[in-house]
């Protein structure tokens, strides 16, 4: 399995892959290696690891030849804060094995119960707690889980990094990644590649769309933070050939760093990179649309057709004058592109009295033609299924199996929007803001 390096120099960094000779004197001098190598490690190691249903994340940890590990991770404040030790053992199981046998912040995303730390029932994030050595390059040993067969990396610490970890300075390298990059637009060129960067911080995310002769390429990377501001990625997808290990951050702006140790700088624009079709799901995520709880005076929107706005009226009359008597709140949209689906989450009122429901929307996007499809909806949780059937018959109808042309406009109320066109009926349009 080919692993790019996430630690460059000038020169190409020696690799060393698992120990070749007798297969009994192999293993026992991998072993020996792997736990030589841990402990070694005066000042720790940073780590990031990628997970099966959601993006990366990030750690510091310290291993001990008692066979103790000490942890920081960037789950939530109180893990970035609060070093927690727990025991590891490095044995052969098929090969060598770096296993962490008691609680550690690796285990909660990992545990079946979503009140843990969320996920799925029965599977939370799909992160395992056991990973079999690959290989060294450089100051990077690189494993793979048993089981979800996702990367982990360990990356020597500094003294600098060490002092920066356990003073507590993780928390506040997290909320400066945050800050820059939720702000404005980033964009990036990589030789002759014009691109737009995204940190998701949701998902744990890094996307990259790039756009070069004529063609469009997206890839999303799983990345976890570090301190100085700075995040690493687990080796993903080539954006036109090009393999990315990390963001450095310098004097106040940041470079996103490729494999081959080529930086690249990182620039804020207000204006958008790339149209919405190109963007969706990977730059463009999160969209939203108005309900008349709390707008009715504003509504329908400005940049509707007026064919939209019947339907959309049809759609909160109906759910009004139902059994139910209920007052449409807002919801809120967001695009999972590896699924191809628009998760919905929105709130219904009775009265004072409020409740969530959500669904989602399945689609296509035509790259050639330019053009999204949407092809079905769906309840996803039990409110739901009292809304769906409304959309049926009313907004979704004339949306279901219709191909749409996306751009960018300006409502003069609700302010910067995606507009949605009806490629059949051009009279026919509607907008969600982001």
């Amino acid at each position: 399995m080919f692993v790019a390096l996430l630690i460059l120099g000038c020169s190409k960094a020696k690799e060393e892959d698992r120990l070749l000779g007798d297969p009994d004197e192999r293993i026992a001098d991998t072993l020996a290696y792997v736990k030589n190598a841990l402990v070694a490690a005066p000042y720790g190691w940073k780590a990031v690891l990628s997970t099966d249903l959601s993006g990366g994340y990030g750690f510091y940890m310290q291993f001990a030849a008692n066979d103790r590990v000490s942890m920081l991770a960037d789950l939530d404040n109180e893990t970035m804060n609060e070093l927690k030790e727990s025991t590891y053992r490095v044995r052969q199981i098929m090969a060598a094995t770096l296993s962490f046998d008691t609680f550690t912040y690796l285990t909660m995303l990992e545990d079946p119960d979503p009140g843990v730390f969320g996920g799925e029932r029965g599977k939370g994030y799909g992160s395992d707690i056991e990973f079999n050595y690959e290989k060294t390059s450089g100051d990077t040993l690189f494993f793979e889980g048993r089981k979800f067969k996702k990367s982990l990396y360990l990356i020597k610490a500094s003294a600098a990094e060490q002092k920066a970890y356990l003073e507590n300075k993780l928390q506040t390298s997290v909320a400066a990644v945050k800050a820059y990059f939720n702000t404005d637009y980033n964009a990036v060129t990589i030789g002759k590649i014009k691109a737009e960067l995204v940190v998701d911080t949701a998902e744990k995310m890094l996307n990259l769309i790039g756009y070069f002769d004529g063609k469009t390429e997206r890839i999303k990377i799983p990345f976890g933070y570090t301190v100085n501001n700075e995040i690493n990625m687990i080796q993903s997808d080539a954006l036109f050939g090009n393999h990315f290990t990390a963001l450095r951050y310098d004097k106040g702006s940041y470079k996103l760093q490729a494999s081959d140790g080529q930086q690249y700088a990182i620039s804020k624009t207000a204006d958008l990179v790339f149209t919405p079709l190109e963007s969706f799901g990977v730059g463009l995520t999160a969209m939203a649309q108005a309900g008349p709880y709390a707008n009715k005076s504003e509504l329908p929107m400005e940049s509707w057709s007026a064919s939209y706005a019947t339907d959309w009226e049809e759609y909160v009359t109906s759910v009004a004058e139902s059994d139910f008597g209920l007052t449409l709140g807002d919801v809120d949209f967001s695009v999972n592109m590896a699924r191809k689906v628009i998760n919905a989450s929105g709130y219904f009122y009775q009265g004072p009295q409020y409740y969530s429901f959500s669904y989602n929307m399945s689609y296509t996007i035509d790259y050639n033609t330019k053009r999204l499809r949407f092809t079905g909806i769906k309840a996803t949780d039990g409110n739901g299924k009292i809304m769906v059937p409304f959309m049926e018959s009313s907004i979704f109808k004339n949306m279901k199996d219709k191909d749409f042309e996306l751009e960018y406009v300006e409502d003069p109320v609700f302010g910067r929007a995606v507009k949605f066109t009806r490629a059949d009926d051009p009279d026919y349009y509607f907008t969600w803001t982001f």
